[in-house]
């Protein structure tokens, strides 16, 4: 379920894994999970609108295997990408009823996607369980880049609001890392002493 200040949205059968507002609409987002707690079974996508009188559901997709994380594009309000159980990224219209297209290239699960929040940089980062992040090219579905040197799990990946090219993962193996993407470069490290690291999220308004 989701709780939204006095509105209580029922998901059905689709146990909650991540969220997310729409960049262009306040009263948009975007809701992902799977049944069973995302242990075994489907997935699903939901798109939902609240307003003055309450909320609305405007698609619910499902999908073969449980759906992680959400993110929206940042130049077109109605494209939505997910990271999913299978190993796949998938983008949706949420014009249309089916994905728009599948993009495939990780061997584990992907526990998150991530579209670039820099508009001169239309990318996609994701991570997966198979301890790689993975740069793509959302127009052709095309993967530019494979970053590599994580031991365990990448749980998360995030870009910087401000930097060019720069990304922030966390991992399993206890560390936090940045990336410069362009050239596949870990440009540090941070050690949690050995404690897996779930999240990371950059500052907002100074670099």
């Amino acid at each position: 379920m989701i709780k939204w200040l006095l509105s209580t949205i029922p998901t059905s059968s689709i146990d909650g894994y991540s969220v997310l507002f729409s960049p262009f609409s306040p009263n948009l987002l975007g809701f992902v999970g799977g049944s069973n707690y995302g242990i075994s079974g489907k997935g699903g996508l939901i798109i939902i609108e609240h307003g003055p009188t309450g909320y609305k559901e405007i698609r619910r997709y499902g999908w073969k295997d449980v759906l992680y994380n959400v993110t929206w594009s940042e130049i077109d309000e109605s494209v939505v990408v997910v990271a999913s159980g299978d190993g796949n990224i998938v983008i949706f219209n949420i014009t249309q009823d089916v994905p728009v297209a599948v993009m495939s290239g990780h061997l584990g699960e992907v526990s998150s996607v991530e579209w670039s929040l820099l508009r001169r940089e239309q990318h996609l980062i994701s991570s997966s369980w198979d301890k790689t992040i993975k740069l793509w090219d959302p127009a052709t579905g095309t993967c530019l880049n494979t970053l590599s040197g994580h031991t365990g799990i990448v749980y998360s990946t995030n870009w910087s609001p401000h930097i060019p090219n720069t990304v922030a993962s966390v991992s399993g193996d206890g560390t936090l890392r940045l990336w410069d993407v362009s050239q596949s470069l870990n440009t540090g490290t941070v050690n949690d002493g050995g404690n897996e690291v779930l999240s990371c999220s950059w500052n907002k308004y100074e670099q």
